[in-house]
């Protein structure tokens, strides 16, 4: 077969190939191609030019199957590109289009991001090159290999595997079938929140807690109290006309006997007031008076004066003499003889030779290198020493600062011109484009964008921009790309993504 080239024609993009000398055209296949919109395949132009024969495939704002399983494949890519080959093959028996016509292979199967829809390529030509493909052992392949999205619910690659491999007939009808079956799942059933059904004899647990019954308040009767005059005995008067009252004697104005009469005086059990302390019969703890008179006092013997002596603090241990206790005498203490003063001579000035402080030398540390310049002198005539040249220094070679640091610090990035927005390349393959689910970038503010309008891929330090068929194209430095080819970008390029600018950074 001939090879395949991609064609930019204004807003469209073509993949198209050479029909080559030893290919035989199937004229009724050609036919049914140009003339019908066939369901899972691409739309087919043919043109001659200077006897040569081209069939041309519309590809534009689509991006091959290889690039579109890229990084992790959820379900709905994984089945929109099921649906799209299974229909493509079915379609050519209702078109009586040879099926070993029909490409199956990802770099010539074409999605679109948007609705992950795939369509095929089918080569109206009669060869002997083109041997029948085994469609089972092609689906499980692409199961094999793809790496699915963890964060979904992957049964639907379960479902699918264990349909290819029970099945002895493989039947594209059947297959068809279970894919767009798991597709109406994934978009008209969305899951439902689960209901509990509770029993009726079920009841709801209750959390039993302690009740707590208040008490009536006794009701006390109130009692009634009768009071009755209390005959207090007037107190007996003592000898000289007064009265006794809780242990103090004396004359109390408003006791005094009416009749006049004397009665014998009440014996006291405290204090008494006026007279003096009676013995008590048994002895208690003695007691101050409160108004009687103090009890003899016993003489005491006349106390000396004392004599005003200096403090006198424990002398020192050691035979060291306290200041201004030398002429004070300790009692019980030994007697320690003074010793006679002595004359501290007075020091002179002797002639003791200065030792010279040792001058303080800059000692440089042994290496190989020997320094060939003198220190700059400064306008004061400061010193410093000698001046290390940096790239001399030490035994090995010179190392470039700058190329230590573009070799280590290559960060790739481009900023929008826009907005000044810096968009980091993180990864190998780099998606740019409209569609959300697809682009690592998404530029949803610009409808000239294409829903995956370019790649940018890093291979060893090495920045490539690829127009994935996109309907305005992508330019670098002006100059417009062809369709699904690499062009390398270098520090400070302007790339132009439909009318959108950036500026490119490799570090």
């Amino acid at each position: 077969m001939g090879n395949f080239t991609f064609e930019g024609q204004g807003a469209y993009t073509y993949l198209v190939y050479q029909i080559g000398e030893n290919d035989q055209i199937d004229r009724l296949g050609l036919g049914m191609l140009t003339s019908n919109k066939i369901p899972g395949l691409l739309p087919v132009v043919y043109t001659q030019m200077n006897g040569q024969g081209y069939v041309k495939y519309n590809i534009s704002a689509k991006i091959s199957a290889k690039n579109f399983f890229a990084g992790a494949v959820n379900r709905k890519r994984l089945l929109g590109v099921f649906s799209g080959i299974a229909e493509a093959l079915m379609s050519a028996d209702d078109y009586m289009l040879d099926p070993n016509s029909i490409l199956l292979d990802l770099n010539y199967i074409y999605a679109d991001v948007a609705t992950c829809d795939a369509s095929l390529v089918c080569v109206p030509v009669i060869s002997m090159e083109m041997a029948p493909v085994d469609i089972s052992g092609f689906f499980k392949n692409i199961m094999f290999t793809a790496q699915f999205d963890q964060t979904e619910n992957c049964d639907y690659v379960t479902r699918i595997l264990n349909y290819l491999n029970s099945t002895p007939l493989f039947s594209l009808a059947d297959f068809k079938e279970l894919v767009d079956g798991l597709r109406r799942e994934d978009v008209s059933q969305p899951a439902q929140p689960k209901v509990v059904k509770v029993q009726e004899s079920v009841k709801p647990v209750v959390e039993e807690r302690p009740v707590y019954v208040q008490e009536e308040p006794k009701v006390i009767q109130p009692v009634n109290v009768v009071k009755e005059p209390v005959n207090i005995p007037a107190p007996e008067p003592v000898s000289g006309g007064g009265a006794s009252f809780g242990g103090f004697s004396g004359d109390i104005p408003g006791f005094e006997d009416e009749v006049g009469a004397t009665r014998e005086p009440v014996k006291s059990k405290g204090f008494s007031l006026f007279g003096s302390k009676k013995k008590p019969e048994k002895p208690v703890v003695e007691k101050k008076h409160l108004f009687g008179a103090k009890p003899a006092a016993k003489e005491k013997p006349a106390k000396e004066k004392p004599v005003k002596k200096k403090a006198v603090e424990e002398p020192m241990m050691g035979g060291f003499s306290i200041p201004g206790m030398e002429n004070v005498s300790i009692p019980g203490a030994p007697v320690v003889e003074k010793a006679p003063e002595q004359k501290v001579p007075e020091r002179k000035a002797a002639n003791i030779p200065v030792k010279k402080q040792p001058e303080v030398v800059n000692v440089q540390p042994v290496s190989s290198y020997q320094p060939q310049q003198q220190a700059v002198k400064m306008g004061s005539g400061a010193n410093f020493g000698n001046t290390v040249n940096l790239s001399k220094a030490g035994s090995g070679k010179t190392t470039m600062l700058s190329k230590a640091k573009k070799e280590t610090a290559i960060k790739p990035y481009l900023v929008r011109v826009s907005n000044n927005e810096q968009v980091y390349l993180t990864k190998a393959l780099f998606h740019i484009g409209q569609e959300p689910s697809y682009a690592d970038y998404c530029i949803m503010d610009n409808p000239a964008i294409s829903h995956a309008h370019a790649d940018v891929m890093i291979e060893q330090n090495m920045v490539y921009l690829v127009d994935t068929n996109s309907t305005n194209g992508s330019y670098v430095n002006g100059r417009e790309l062809n369709p699904n080819a690499a062009v390398q970008l270098n520090h400070g390029d302007k790339v132009t993504l439909a009318d959108e600018e950036f500026v490119f950074y490799l570090y």
